[in-house]
Order: C-alpha cells, then sequence, then structure tokens
C-alpha cells in the first residue's frame, strides 16, 4: 500500500473515531437527559405519595384523638357514678354542696385531659402539614435544579460533541492544507 492510501487511510480513521466519539457523546447526553427526565417525575411521584399519606396520617390522628376522648369520658362517667354512689352510702344528700363540688372537680379534670388530648393531636397534624409543605418547597427546588441540570446536559452535549468534531478534522486538515512560509518586506 502507498504511503498516500495510507495516510487517506489515517485520516478515514481518525474522523470515523472523531464521529463514533461523537456519537458516544451524544448517546451519553440522551442517557443523562433520560435520568433527570426520571428523577423529575420521581420527584413529582414522591410529592403525591406524601400527600396521599399525610392524609391517612391525619385520619389516624383524628380517629385515635376521638377514642381516647371517649374514654376519658366513660373514666369521668364511671367516676361521677361511683361518687355519686360512695356519698349516698355515706348517707350525704346527692344534692348537697359537697357532692357538687366533687363531681365538678371530676369534670374539670375530664374537660382539662380531653383539652390536652385535642391540643395534642392538632399538635401532630399541624407538624405533619408542616413536614409535607417543606417536602413540597424542597421538591420545587428539586425540580429547578433538575431543570437547570437537563439545561446544562444538553449544552454540554452539544458542546463536547462539536469539540469531537473539530478535534478529528484538526487531526487531519494540518494534512491537507500547507500554509507557505512568507516573510515580511523580502522578495
Amino acid at each position: 500500500m502507498a504511503t498516500k492510501d495510507k495516510t487517506k487511510l489515517a485520516d478515514s480513521l481518525i474522523l470515523s473515531a472523531a464521529g463514533l466519539k461523537t456519537a458516544a457523546t451524544i448517546g451519553k447526553t440522551i442517557n443523562d437527559y433520560g435520568y433527570l427526565s426520571y428523577l423529575a417525575v420521581k420527584t413529582e411521584g414522591d410529592v403525591k405519595i406524601a400527600e396521599a399519606v399525610n392524609t391517612l396520617d391525619e385520619r389516624a390522628i383524628a380517629q385515635n384523638a376521638a377514642e381516647q376522648i371517649a374514654g376519658v369520658q366513660r373514666e369521668f362517667n364511671q367516676t361521677a357514678g361511683k361518687q355519686a354512689v360512695a356519698a349516698a352510702a355515706s348517707g350525704i344528700d346527692s344534692g348537697s354542696g359537697y357532692v357538687n363540688d366533687l363531681l365538678l372537680d371530676s369534670a374539670k379534670q375530664a374537660d382539662k385531659d380531653m383539652t390536652a388530648i385535642m391540643y395534642n393531636a392538632q399538635g401532630l397534624i399541624d407538624k405533619k402539614r408542616l413536614q409535607l409543605s417543606l417536602m413540597k418547597i424542597a421538591s420545587k427546588y428539586d425540580a429547578q435544579k433538575i431543570k437547570a441540570q437537563q439545561d446544562s446536559t444538553i449544552a454540554a452535549g452539544v458542546i463536547n460533541s462539536a469539540v469531537d468534531i473539530f478535534d478529528g478534522i484538526g487531526a487531519v486538515s494540518a494534512k491537507w492544507y500547507k500554509t507557505e512560509k512568507t516573510t515580511v518586506g523580502k522578495e
């Protein structure tokens, strides 16, 4: 094989390699963009799942609080009944001030217990809502970050592909064009 043919073959191989490198760069860019698209969808899905779980948690908290309040109410009713029976067994008039004060104190304590249960339940629900709100805010920033990464992935892919092509062309173009040396002022 002649030297000129070998040079053409080498140039063709260099340009082919540049083309393959460009194709690989484009493939990587597409793959990276696809992965970032997956992350964006996953982030949206995570928020929807968190909303559904939060709703279920709120219902469970409210149900638990209602059951606790009902328990306190039952306990108060039992205590009030026992107090009234004990007073009557002791010969104290059930309408006397002492019995009424005793029942009132028991009712106040039951009311405090029920109020505490409601406040605790509301506090848990508020905490869950705050966590969900913070997650939604974070997911918006994640979505913006992912969009910026997608944009930069495409830009980097285009730039890297162009560089790959120009590298290949540059490697062989020196052989295509020979520059003549010129000197200024001498003829």
